[in-house]
């Protein structure tokens, strides 16, 4: 079973190991060189509020399997709108948990009444396996920056990813 709720301060050095797995790390915009410290973690929690964001953690059996981090915009023009950035820990990868977690969002944002969903970067279209979840989850690619990536040394596209949530607006 898969259970979500709100990032807590011990739940941040758990997902630092699994940002920092090879597997994991392969699609993120990370330094690859540089592993994220605890003191790194500590850092980063205690100077995040969370004022325009929500971190929400997924478990499988009390043991921590991925996030997804969503931004939310502030602005009047742009408010209908939220970008997120989520990962999941390779052991459960193909076990629910990244649909899980989008579903959560996309109920966290209906109850905010915004109605866009967009990826936080671009997917590298070498990530097929989660090109293949996003198109599943019903997003669409909205926009694509050619070569503007660099994967194994060569120089790739990404996808601008965007799905619309509840009712529009």
């Amino acid at each position: 079973m898969i259970m979500i709720r709100k990032v807590q301060k011990s739940d941040i050095y758990a997902l630092a190991d699994i940002l920092n797995k090879k597997e994991v790390r392969k699609f993120l915009y990370l330094d690859d060189g540089k592993k994220i410290s605890y003191k790194d973690q500590d850092r980063w929690f205690a100077n995040e509020r969370f004022e325009n964001s929500l971190m929400l953690v997924a478990f499988v059996n009390k043991i921590i399997a991925g996030a997804i981090r969503l931004e939310f915009y502030s602005k009047k023009k742009t408010a209908n709108r939220a970008k997120f950035g989520m990962y999941v820990d390779s052991v459960f990868w193909n076990k629910g948990v990244a649909s899980a977690l989008i579903k959560r969002a996309e109920a966290e944002l209906v109850k905010r009444k915004i109605c866009r969903l967009e990826a936080n970067d671009v997917v590298f279209s070498t990530n097929k396996r989660g090109l293949a979840f996003y198109k599943k989850m019903g997003f669409k690619i909205e926009g694509v920056a050619r070569k503007a990536l660099l994967f194994d040394g060569k120089r790739v596209d990404g996808f601008y990813l965007a799905k619309e949530v509840g009712a529009i607006v």
